[in-house]
């Protein structure tokens, strides 16, 4: 697999194609999604959070730094369920 570009936070890296996140790979898992997945769900999901976080800093003024919060927040919350459904052997 070709590191195509892309940041690494922890555990986890995201690798990035045309803006839009291609592969998310962490010591715990990989999914590398299907075109027909990247245009049917991945790109239109990157779209609409980018739009709501978007109208979100357009309509309060919060500025980067509080949507990079917001998105750690969200990112903790799943990883909180996943370590739950870990503990209780639970496929997702």
């Amino acid at each position: 697999m070709e590191r195509l570009e892309g940041d690494s936070f922890g555990v986890v890296d995201i690798w990035i194609k045309n803006n839009y996140s291609v592969y998310i790979v962490s010591n715990l898992i990989m999914f590398n999604p299907t075109d027909e997945q990247m245009e049917e769900w991945c790109k239109p999901a990157f779209e609409d959070i980018n739009m709501i976080l978007d109208e979100l800093n357009r309509e309060t003024k919060c500025g980067n730094e509080y949507l990079i919060h917001v998105l750690k927040e969200i990112t903790e919350t799943y990883e909180g369920v996943q370590k739950v459904l870990d503990a209780e052997d639970i496929e997702n």
